[in-house]
């Protein structure tokens, strides 16, 4: 006998239910294997990491993005260190640190595109982010000069 309209979609709404809470049950159960393996890729990968991170957020935000067109050169960047500090980055195991390489948009409204984005330490773009680069500055200005000075 064949099912009504309305008998299929009541089938498929208990299914897609039934299914998201053993999907939600099986990541509870396999939480701490699947943040292994999260991380092995990101410490084997991380620039593919942070390219897949933006473009969620670019995406998102509706913002552009061609990073994905430029993963060689974002590399190279990476073995290179921080474009502003040259601190050669530190990968986390699972949080991020004070060295983590993090994609910094000079001008925030351009997007994720290649010329809009460096590649710089994390604790520098939470900085920038806070406050801006030239108040950043200015503080690292008079710290360093207080430093010189003796007075720490």
């Amino acid at each position: 006998m064949a099912l009504t309209l309305k008998e299929k979609a009541h089938n498929a709404r208990i299914y897609r239910a039934t299914h998201k809470n053993q999907t939600r049950a099986y990541r509870v159960a396999n939480r701490s294997r699947h943040a292994a393996q999260a991380a092995a890729k990101r410490a084997q990968c991380p620039i593919q990491f942070l390219v897949r991170v933006a473009r969620h957020r670019a995406k998102k935000q509706g913002l552009p993005f061609d990073l994905h067109n430029f993963i060689s050169r974002l590399e190279e960047q990476y073995r290179r260190g921080c474009e502003l500090s040259g601190v050669p980055f530190v990968l986390g195991k699972r949080k991020i640190g004070p060295y983590s390489a993090s994609l910094d948009r000079k001008i925030p409204s351009l997007g994720y595109v290649f010329s809009n984005v460096r590649l710089i330490c994390f604790c520098l773009n939470a900085s920038f982010g806070a406050w801006g680069e030239e108040i950043t500055f200015e503080i690292f200005k008079a710290w360093e000069a207080k430093r010189c000075s003796g007075g720490l």
